[in-house]
């Protein structure tokens, strides 16, 4: 289980996946953000707000790409 456990609002993901490096690509139905370090894709539906799944995803996504939980909470504006 990750440490995100709350849904968020898509914006907030996508500025914590802007300030990581991450380059998104605009879809139809979903956005695909590339990851600078390991060049692996992830897909961020586009629903105002996203559930606690799909946040918990993207961040054991973002453990496994290489960055420290404190990194991605200092990204994402979570509490320490």
């Amino acid at each position: 289980m990750s440490e995100a456990d709350k849904a968020e609002k898509r914006r907030v993901v996508i500025s914590g996946l802007h300030k990581l490096g991450f380059e998104i690509k605009q879809g139809k139905r979903h956005d695909t953000a590339t990851c600078p370090r390991t060049n692996k894709k992830t897909t961020i539906p586009r629903h105002k707000q996203l559930n606690k799944y799909t946040v918990g995803s993207i961040y054991d996504f973002l453990i496994e790409s290489g960055y420290s939980a404190a990194e991605v909470r200092k990204a994402f504006k979570w509490p320490v």
